[in-house]
């Protein structure tokens, strides 16, 4: 559990994960997804959340942290990114 009330476990067990691994560009795609749901009000459809990518990863986090404060998009992102190497043996 972190200081944000969930489970890193439970935010990226995915079946149908697409994600590669973290770079600059997919934290962009990670902060665009955080912006889609906090600032600019876009609501993604099932279809778009069916699979895990970085994009919906951080509208996913966005939607359920309700926050977007940078430093705290900068964080998870961190963590997650992180975790990505570590769950796949790549740290």
């Amino acid at each position: 559990m972190n200081s944000w009330g969930i489970t890193y476990e439970a935010a990226l067990k995915h079946t149908n994960d697409e994600r590669q691994p973290p770079d600059e560009g997919r934290r962009r795609q990670f902060k665009r997804g955080w912006s889609d749901f906090a600032n600019r009000n876009q609501r993604y459809t099932a279809d778009t959340l069916a699979a895990l990518t970085w994009t919906n990863l951080g509208y996913r986090f966005a939607q359920d942290l309700q926050t977007s404060p940078a430093e705290d998009i900068d964080e998870v992102w961190a963590v997650v990114a992180d975790w990505y190497l570590i769950e796949r043996g790549l740290k």
